[in-house]
């Protein structure tokens, strides 16, 4: 595992952006196969353009000629969206119960037989740049490794993550209404800690009120730090560009640095910066890229920009520390951690802030939706 985690910690200090397929192939995707147990020289094992009905696949694994996993390579920095559904369509085809989408440094996982459109049926992302080497290697492993597709465990995790992913999909939904129409147990619950805390039983009116309260106050405390990080440029008043409703779904690029775009319920699928595009998976990792873009430039420095991004109440939002910001990211290239606790808005807010810390000004900040 030890030699694996450093291949990944390689990878990821390599610039493989504009390389070709091939390169991508030889000097990232063969490396990580050989570490996750497969013999890459055994035509048996790594089957190398892998004919399927209409066209071809990059790789089949397999063992005793059963295909476990179709791989199809892209050279680094190219986006993967548009690749997904050929790949998942000769999958399904194949029969094969996972298959994975690759430009070398991120991985996107599948199960091609699973339920929705294409991008529900991906379960995991394991990306080299944002992910800790720890990570990365045991999550590979755990769902590419031969030992793990060979004894069954790696369709079980994969449709473990599944389950997961569409269980946390419907948290904000679920606790929504849960507030919006409390149930009795949830009133009960909080009305008797209040009495144990102040000695006093409050109305089941109050605490239904307070609950019914909760969503729209996180939604104001995303705006208030969004509008805080324009206001510099936009005295006397503030500019709405676009609600949701005045969205074009087929709009290629929305900038966002002008005023507040409300992001309640929408999926980032990239973002860019300085006219060069990163995809991306949800709202924290914009802010993740572009903070390990900036450690890699700035090394020791990179502290003097962001320990100042603070919440009004002085909360923190980086740290050295692990334990002194809520559910820690760690941030590439750093001894940095970032908290994930936003909403989408929040996120997008906080991204804001950072690119202005770094850059000035967010002017050449733009983002595309997933449709």
């Amino acid at each position: 595992m030890q030699k694996f985690e450093e291949l990944i910690q390689r990878l990821a200090g390599t610039r493989l952006r504009g390389t070709s397929e091939s390169a991508t192939r030889e000097v990232a995707v063969i490396p990580v196969l050989g570490c996750l147990g497969w013999e890459t020289s055994d035509p048996d094992e790594v089957f190398r353009e892998f004919p399927v009905p209409g066209g071809q696949v990059d790789y089949c694994l397999q063992t005793r000629q059963k295909s476990h996993v179709l791989i199809e390579v892209k050279r680094a920095g190219e986006s993967l969206v548009n690749h997904q559904e050929q790949l998942l369509r000769y999958s399904f085809a194949q029969g094969v119960p996972l298959a994975a989408l690759t430009d070398g440094l991120i991985w996107w996982l599948y199960i091609p037989s699973g339920e929705g459109n294409w991008q529900n049926r991906k379960f995991f992302e394991v990306n080299f740049h944002t992910d800790s080497k720890e990570e990365a290697s045991k999550n590979l492993m755990r769902f590419l490794g031969k030992t793990a597709l060979t004894d069954g465990s790696a369709i079980k995790e994969a449709q473990k993550e599944q389950q997961q992913k569409h269980a946390i999909d419907k948290i904000p939904k679920a606790w929504e209404r849960l507030v919006s129409e409390p149930e009795e147990l949830l009133v009960d619950l909080l009305r008797e800690k209040v009495t144990e805390l102040s000695g006093f039983e409050p109305s089941n009116k109050h605490v239904i009120d307070f609950l019914k309260g909760l969503v729209f106050q996180q939604d104001a405390d995303s705006q208030n730090l969004l509008l805080e990080s324009n206001k510099s440029k936009m005295p006397g008043s503030i500019k709405i560009v676009q609600r949701r409703s005045q969205w074009n779904a087929s709009a290629e690029r929305v900038k966002v640095n002008s005023g507040y775009i409300d992001v309640t319920g929408r999926k980032p699928k990239a973002f860019w910066l300085n006219e060069v595009r990163h995809e991306v998976r949800h709202w924290i990792e914009i802010v993740v890229r572009i903070c390990g873009q900036k450690a890699e430039e700035v090394g020791d420095n990179f502290g003097e920009y962001v320990t100042n991004i603070k919440g009004r109440t002085g909360v923190l939002y980086f740290s050295e520390e692990r334990d002194k910001v809520a559910y820690p990211q760690r941030i590439p290239n750093s001894n940095f951690f970032v908290s994930k606790n936003f909403d989408a808005n929040g996120a997008l807010a906080l991204a804001i802030k950072v690119i202005e810390a770094f850059y000035d000004s967010s002017d050449s900040f733009y983002i595309e939706f997933e449709e």
